[in-house]
């Protein structure tokens, strides 16, 4: 896997960059040094990274008076459906654009089931779906399925 890889790249350019900060500073160097950067440990810190980004995506919906979402179905090279959901809001006098999910569909392929999965997502993270006031798809049926129940409940 190419992306895990890159970390002692990565790692090579943070000791450059604390070398040339501190240059008389031996044990901050060392301390970047000795960081492990093995597959797993890449693998936690991302992670990590990806559940503090949700987290505060989270929080801000809950902090917004509403959102709006767009909504898309696709399938991996493996053969598993996700569901992505981008959402606009607009919160502390600025509008925001964020990846809010992408959410396995393990399902068939239906409006029903894709929305069920959505309200999963929502419901499992304490976000009203009350919230939403509009719904972009690409205008694929089942997609079109959701667009439909999401307003009927908002």
């Amino acid at each position: 896997m190419a992306p895990y890889s890159h970390s002692e790249l990565f790692k090579e350019c943070m000791v450059s960059a604390v070398q040339a900060l501190y240059p008389e500073k031996l044990d901050i160097q060392q301390g970047v040094q000795s960081v492990p950067l093995s597959r797993n440990t890449c693998a936690r810190r991302i992670e990590a990274i990806a559940n503090h980004v949700t987290e505060g995506v989270i929080y801000n919906l809950n902090r917004c008076e509403s959102f709006s979402i767009a909504v898309d179905e696709s399938t991996v090279i493996n053969n598993v459906a996700q569901l992505s959901v981008l959402i606009r809001y607009y919160l502390n006098n600025r509008f925001s654009e964020d990846l809010a999910a992408v959410i396995p569909l393990t399902e068939r392929m239906t409006g029903e089931n894709i929305y069920q999965a959505f309200k999963a997502y929502m419901d499992s993270h304490k976000v009203s779906m009350h919230k939403i006031i509009s719904v972009a798809t690409s205008g694929v049926p089942d997609i079109v399925g959701v667009y439909s129940v999401i307003l009927l409940i908002t």
